[in-house]
């Protein structure tokens, strides 16, 4: 269980770099069009890492 905790856990800190990355991509866009688009990867990025905690999350609780 702890490995895959871990694996998880690894899954999610990548994910959040990713998640940051396009957080600054929205601040630095130049256009509407482009402030759009970025807060559309944005937001789906941001229910990827939330699934993920909820993947570990249900993890621990069944240890």
């Amino acid at each position: 269980m702890e490995e895959v905790i871990k694996k998880l856990s690894d899954w999610h800190d990548a994910e959040v770099i990713e998640l940051n990355d396009l957080a600054h991509g929205i601040a630095q866009s130049e256009s509407l069009e482009a402030m759009v688009e970025s807060r559309q990867a944005y937001q789906i990025q941001h229910m990827k890492v939330d699934t993920i905690w909820e993947a570990i999350e249900m993890v621990q609780k069944t240890k």
